[in-house]
């Protein structure tokens, strides 16, 4: 279970390890990675409970619709997970969206 910003997830490690973070977490280096439920204390004022749902909730998905309002925030829980496909759609829908 992931905890973070009063919000719990029940998700799964094999999709967790897809996130560079978390693979490194779960490697035996950090004591956290050897528990059931994991704390994650975020800082960056960006990232919003509905950024972390999307962010978390691509482990499971092919396929994320971003709308152009929210993409600031997933990009930001993205960076932070290390999530470099999810960080290059957000790219995209940012390169298509400047007017």
């Amino acid at each position: 279970t992931i905890h973070a910003l009063g919000i719990s997830w029940k998700l799964h490690r094999l999709y967790l390890c897809q996130s560079q973070y978390f693979a490194a977490l779960f490697s035996g280096r950090w004591s956290d990675g050897a528990q059931n439920s994991i704390t994650i204390h975020i800082d960056d004022e960006n990232i919003t409970r509905h950024s972390l749902h999307i962010t978390l909730g691509s482990f499971y998905r092919d396929d994320v619709t971003i709308e152009p309002s929210e993409v600031v925030s997933v990009l930001a829980a993205a960076s932070l997970f290390q999530l470099e496909g999810l960080i290059s759609q957000c790219t995209v829908i940012m390169d298509e969206t400047i007017n």
